[in-house]
């Protein structure tokens, strides 16, 4: 191999362990760890009554799992003393609730695929929903 070829494959290798280097870095918010200002329940703790979250100030406890399969849980009750916004994690997707202090979260069925399983919640904090604007009246 000419020296030529030995730089060039020492630089795709270089570059190559950069960019998983920079990956580890920039964590999504839904990577290994929750985003600032969440928290996050995956694990054991999926179809456990009463687990709570408990960050910057607000509660988060999950109750009522609705199972699809022994461990496999496809919805549950959450309450809270604050708004939060949820985002679970079923199969390859990702859904978002809007932000409330309470309610009922079932996994929506995507096309025709089976519903599956919930791998993780994560809670964060949330501002209150705020009105819509009033119509303009007709004067």
């Amino acid at each position: 191999m000419n020296i030529y070829r030995r730089m060039i494959k020492a630089a795709r290798v270089g570059m190559a362990l950069l960019v998983v280097a920079l990956a580890d870095l920039a964590l999504p918010a839904y990577g290994r760890s929750p985003a600032p200002g969440c928290q996050k329940i995956e694990g054991a703790d999926i179809g456990r009554e009463g687990v709570t979250l408990a960050f910057d100030g607000i509660q988060v406890t999950f109750d009522n799992w609705r199972a699809k399969a022994p461990r496999e849980f496809i919805g549950f009750d959450f309450e809270a003393d604050g708004y939060v916004l949820l985002t679970v994690k079923a199969g390859r997707d990702r859904f978002s609730t809007m932000p409330a202090m309470n309610g009922q979260y079932a996994v929506p069925a995507v096309g025709t695929a089976p519903i599956k399983a919930i791998s993780y919640v994560e809670a964060c904090i949330a501002q209150a929903p705020t009105d819509p604007p009033a119509p303009p009246t007709g004067d």
